[in-house]
């Protein structure tokens, strides 16, 4: 689903839909949206409100952009999930999928896939609990100097913690 800025869409009950880019907003009520089963990597730039819930399927990118206010549960099962915006509600990272991004998330997290903080680089910033699960991964950037003369000129690489 392709939804125009300044569209919006009002669930009536669960909904699954194969992917999801634009800027519409999205009323979830109580209901839950599951999105993504068709792979592909999309962004989206509206503001999903509610006490519902967001599922992330499917192997591709969803990178959402907007302020989404639901207070749900956010559940990445597969695929990845760049949160440049934020989520007010809590968030689970499934073992295999990935939470990337420098957004905010509000609620309680748990990651047990892969968690790649930031946009090469950036900060991602948890305004509750964070769990990392056994199994999970931290990937992140961190400073690599390639000589005490170039202390002020660091290249970055990717580091990865399990």
């Amino acid at each position: 689903m392709t939804g125009s800025s300044g569209g919006a869409l009002t669930l009536g009950g669960n909904e699954t839909i194969g992917s999801l880019a634009g800027g519409a907003n999205i009323a979830l009520g109580s209901n839950t949206l599951s999105l993504g089963g068709l792979g592909t990597s999309t962004s989206y730039a509206g503001t999903m409100s509610g006490s519902g819930s967001l599922t992330k399927q499917g192997a591709g990118q969803l990178t959402l952009t907007g302020n989404n206010t639901f207070t749900g549960l956010t559940t990445v099962e597969q695929g990845a999930l760049a949160v440049n915006g934020g989520l007010a509600g809590g968030l689970s990272v499934l073992a295999g999928a990935t939470l990337m991004g420098s957004g905010t998330i509000g609620g309680d997290a748990t990651i047990a896939g892969i968690h790649a903080p930031g946009n090469s680089p950036g900060i991602e910033t948890f305004a509750s609990n964070l769990t990392y699960l056994a199994g999970a991964s931290v990937i992140c950037l961190v400073p690599r100097l390639t000589s005490a003369s170039a202390a002020s000129k660091s290249r970055w690489s990717s580091t990865t913690r399990t």
